[in-house]
């Protein structure tokens, strides 16, 4: 571009919507990377659920493994419980939000009359 302005500020633009605690959050991205930008964040996410998953497990092992060594099972099965517990009641962060795509391949200006885009 002549004018120096970058894609996402001229030119068409994908609509994304975080949720927030607030309200929702509307961000612009280069039309065409919107889906992509989903993805990643869902793969973020999924990755998350995995390593807590693997955690609480190995924890969860580790206790139930404790009171075996330990002739206590009832303590192994407190322990598994709290272990399970805890995770459950754990659920996502609300960091790991994924983005909606609410808008593809619009107009910046059109999308900024539409939603209070934040860059």
């Amino acid at each position: 571009m002549v004018t120096g302005e970058s894609d996402t500020e001229s030119g068409p633009v994908d609509v994304l919507r975080y949720e927030t605690d607030d309200a929702p959050v509307y961000r612009a991205a280069p039309a065409g990377e919107g889906e992509a930008i989903v993805a990643a964040h869902e793969r973020e996410r999924r990755k998350r659920r995995v390593g807590r998953l693997l955690a609480a497990g190995l924890v969860a092992l580790g206790i139930a493994a404790y009171g075996v060594l330990s002739d206590s099972l009832a303590l192994a099965a407190a322990g598994v419980a709290l272990v399970a517990v805890a995770f459950a009641v754990g659920g996502d962060d609300a960091e790991e939000a994924v983005p909606e795509l609410v808008e593809r391949n619009q107009f910046r200006r059109d999308a900024e009359r539409a939603y209070d885009l934040e860059e």
